[in-house]
């Protein structure tokens, strides 16, 4: 409760004006009156006081005067004090007051120097200087539950009472992260001082609440930061704490069940800072560590120009333009609609990656990590992509030349090893297969006047898709009626002339719900119409007259297809897409 009145979130930081003026009158041995000035615009005001040392607050809740009495004091003990202004629903920092130390006798002395030792994985050892005054000690340690608070110890908590300034507890467990205070009991005044500040020590063994890691702190704006780590093992809870550098007490405390968390800082300051990972389903918590420090003040600029491309070897080159303040660079990359990132580093602008699955579109970002008067990250950059899989081939096209030499063409293929060609005569279903580490294919000695389909796929790392089917033949001087044509399925159309014959294929409409209408301008009799899928798998064939004929295509999924209608000598070849979403 005295926490969540002290350490207020930050981004509610300078709306309010800061109280100035702050003065100590009036001092006794066990009372004082604390006095500030008027800030404009105030409402209310919140003091809070304690023994110097002490990470117990007294708070007074709220006043609306610049002054105020406070009485119950002990006598001869520092204090420090301090006061922040409230404006409607916004509110100051909280700014300390001058010290000062009540008059009379001192109090019992608060115990100095606490020390521990893991003496084995059950046994502790605990010792401290011997305090002013002291008859006794009271030792209270607890295994860390993350159940207490910052001023107060864990309900779980044991003590015990002792003569000695120094003390072995045994019976504990191994591998375990304990807390432990001192308060020394003055009989004889009869006082009792405040409890020391909580210390920390673990007995031998494995730690049983994996300690953060990879701890960053990235700008999101000149006054807004970003605390993050990697996510623990067994977590449940992150606690996160900012204080100001050279500071001796936590400004900022965040419990969260993520593994980040924004602040809001004074760009004109310096902050240190720490995450704890909390473990509640086996009781325990890990060890508080820093990360290191951070000013506002000069963010690292962010990463630009992200690209990527496949090398010969196999490897995926990232690459990127390097600010001029970075040290590193943090890469993070993720399959494309998983969760889990991967991290990797590197000291130049690109960065090459190996082994990753096969057809695979991932997702990746960077960030600069720079070093001058105090280390920090910039912000990640936009998400860039890649992917693992070869590109397709496309423009399928075929030439002839002198003595009938067929050649088959493409567009080559990036970082390519070889490519595979299949072939057969239309109607077959035997593939027949060349390998070429060229973007062409010639073929020698075909026959004339027949029509064959072909595709191809390209090898890189791994295996691409086969290109959608084109055809090609070679004209049968004998056969007046063929037509030395050519056909590039990347258009959707094909034409076919000679010197005394022009056919024309019409295909309506296109894009067909359910009945495809089909003709042949130029031709008399009739022709046989196929419907082929992007697999280039027969799944309708009808004859229809030359005049037109309709297909019934109702059934078939959405998608694109393939349409061909062979008349006496000839075939016509055409691209189709059935939309039956465009009827609803």
């Amino acid at each position: 409760m005295i926490a969540s009145l002290l350490f207020t979130s930050l981004n509610l930081w300078a709306v309010c004006e800061n109280p100035t003026g702050l003065t100590v009158s009036e001092l006794g041995d066990t009372k004082v009156t604390l006095n500030w000035d008027a800030v404009n615009g105030a409402d209310q005001y919140r003091l809070a006081y304690r023994v110097k040392k002490n990470r117990k607050w007294v708070a007074v809740l709220k006043t609306s005067e610049t002054s105020y009495l406070v009485e119950g004091l002990n006598t001869g003990t520092p204090y420090e004090w301090g006061i922040r202004v409230f404006c409607g629903d916004n509110q100051s920092k909280f700014i300390f007051g001058p010290e000062f130390t009540t008059s009379g006798p001192a109090a019992c002395g608060l115990p100095e120097n606490l020390a521990a030792t893991a003496v084995s994985e059950t046994s502790l050892n605990f010792n401290w200087d011997d305090a002013n005054g002291s008859t006794s000690y009271r030792l209270i340690y607890w295994k860390r539950d993350g159940r207490g608070n910052d001023t107060d110890p864990s309900p779980n908590a044991q003590w015990i009472e002792t003569s000695s300034s120094q003390v072995t507890i045994d019976n504990l467990q191994s591998g375990t992260t304990y807390l432990w205070t001192v308060r020394n009991v003055c009989k004889a005044v009869p006082l009792q001082s405040a409890l020391t500040a909580f210390n920390e020590v673990t007995t031998l063994g494995t730690l049983r609440c994996e300690d953060p890691s990879n701890m960053q702190a990235t700008y999101i704006s000149s006054d807004r930061m970003e605390l993050s780590c990697d996510p623990a093992q067994g977590s449940t809870k992150y606690r996160f704490a900012v204080k100001e550098t050279g500071a001796e007490d936590w400004i900022e405390i965040i419990n969260t069940t993520e593994n980040s968390a924004q602040i809001t800082v004074d760009p004109s300051k310096q902050y240190q800072w720490g995450i704890r990972v909390i473990c509640e389903n086996d009781g325990t918590v890990s060890r508080l560590l820093d990360g290191y420090n951070f000013t506002s003040e000069s963010p690292c600029d962010v990463p630009s120009n992200l690209a990527s491309r496949t090398l010969n070897n196999g490897a995926l080159r990232l690459t990127w333009t390097q600010p001029s303040n970075a040290s590193s660079s943090q890469i993070r990359y993720r399959e494309l609609g998983t969760n889990s990132w991967t991290f990797v580093s590197s000291t130049s602008n690109r960065k090459d990656l190996r082994d990753l699955p096969a057809n695979t579109v991932f997702e990746w970002q960077l960030r600069t990590i720079c070093s001058g008067s105090a280390q920090s990250a910039s912000v990640y950059s936009e998400t860039a992509y890649f992917n693992t899989s070869c590109d397709t081939p496309k423009r399928l096209s075929f030439g002839l030349g002198k003595n009938n030499r067929l050649t088959l063409r493409w567009d080559n293929v990036r970082n390519v090893s070889s490519y595979l060609v299949q072939y057969r005569v239309v109607g077959q279903t035997e593939w027949i297969e060349e390998t070429t580490n060229r973007n062409r294919l010639q073929l020698n000695n075909m026959p004339m006047g027949i029509t064959y389909e072909w595709r191809v796929k390209a090898t890189c790392s791994n295996d691409s898709q086969f290109s959608p089917f084109s055809e090609f033949s070679i004209p049968d001087p004998n056969a007046p009626n063929m037509a030395n044509g050519k056909f590039d399925l990347g258009t959707g159309t094909e034409t076919t002339t000679n010197n005394t014959l022009q056919l024309q294929l019409n295909a309506y409409p296109n894009p067909v719900v359910d009945i495809l209408n089909v003709a042949v301008n130029g031709t008399q009799g009739n022709a046989v119409a196929r419907i082929l899928n992007s697999a280039g798998k027969l799944i309708l064939e009808q004859e229809i007259p030359s005049s037109g004929g309709a297909l019934d295509v109702s059934t078939f999924k959405t998608g694109i297809y393939i349409l061909q209608v062979v008349t006496q000598n000839q075939m016509l070849t055409d691209k189709i897409v059935i939309n039956h979403s465009s009827f609803r």
